[in-house]
């Protein structure tokens, strides 16, 4: 299509439009970068519909730009262009997507983090911000866009940017402080976790950040048998654990042991006694022990973290 003694700049020219709705504004996009690079090759209205109309050539898209050539094309074949502005207008105008406001916020308000990383969070957040209308120009704009980030955020990651010591108050800052704090933890559990045979995968970093414990390889998972499993082992008088006969699960040699704090009564006995002790504390004590804790726990967090089975 380019004019004679007029050179295109190589550039990716526009993916080929299908009629998709949820695609129609990067299609123009694309062309729009593509018309812009190329504006001395496509220099009228002409040029620049046409170069748009032959990248629409799948499914509804082709049906749509034959019926449009239709209509400005006479009985000699001859035809009249509309303005690019207008052209533009119906193309946007034929291939909206109906309420699509909506279904952005309703996008946003089902949006979870998941396994994903807090960058590509952020990202998948700002698109659907953008496509709801949603701005943060006001103080009240920011605290609704902060409280749907934090509800899609991973609960132990908001709750660590919640009880810093300085709380984020836009809506940016809390993308910033996000970011950096799951970075940080990744870059930390990449070092820590080879040397303790475990896995690094973004599945655990997740994890961590829902406040889920990973799974134990070496417990008995007695949970997951199936009912005939357990009558099969129930008529050889075996063990749900290890599946050998002449002992129940309870009294298997190789279930993994564990504390039980029932077994012990010095654990139930010091229990009561700190119990007993806070009880007795004034409300202001209650709440000075309260501030302490946290602080206790935002200072020492990567100490203790160390510490837990899944970090």
């Amino acid at each position: 299509m380019a004019t004679s003694g007029k050179k295109e700049l190589a550039l990716n020219k526009p993916t080929p439009f299908d009629g998709s709705r949820t695609r129609v504004k990067d299609f123009l996009q694309e062309c729009y970068l593509y018309l812009e690079v190329n504006k001395d090759v496509y220099d009228s209205n002409e040029k620049k519909i046409g170069f748009i109309l032959s990248y629409m050539s799948e499914k509804e898209a082709a049906l749509w730009k034959k019926q449009f050539i239709t209509t400005i094309t006479d009985a000699q074949g001859s035809m009249t262009f509309p303005t690019y502005t207008t052209f533009i207008t119906k193309v946007r105008d034929d291939f909206k997507q109906e309420d699509e406001v909506r279904s952005a916020a309703n996008q946003l308000e089902a949006l979870r983090q998941g396994k994903k990383t807090a960058e590509e969070l952020v990202t998948e957040f700002k698109l659907l911000v953008g496509k709801a209308a949603l701005t943060d120009s006001t103080t009240s704009d920011h605290v609704h866009l902060i409280r749907m980030f934090q509800r899609a955020l991973n609960p132990r990651l908001a709750n660590r940017i919640l009880y810093a010591d300085v709380v984020p108050t836009t809506i940016t800052d809390w993308y910033k402080r996000a970011i950096q704090y799951d970075a940080n933890f990744r870059m930390a559990q990449a070092l820590i976790l080879p040397s303790k045979g475990q896995s690094s995968s973004p599945a655990n970093y997740s994890r961590y950040w829902r406040n889920e414990k990973p799974k134990d390889p070496n417990a008995m998972d007695v949970d997951r048998m199936t009912i005939e499993e357990r009558n099969d082992l129930m008529k050889k008088g075996a063990c749900f654990g290890c599946k050998e006969p002449g002992h129940r699960v309870t009294d298997c040699p190789k279930k993994k042991k564990t504390f039980r704090p029932n077994q012990r009564g010095t654990f139930k006995k010091d229990a009561k006694r700190v119990f007993t002790d806070i009880r007795a504390l004034s409300i202001e004590q209650k709440n000075e022990l309260r501030d302490m804790m946290i602080s206790s726990d935002l200072k020492e967090d990567d100490k203790e973290e160390e510490n837990e089975e899944d970090f």
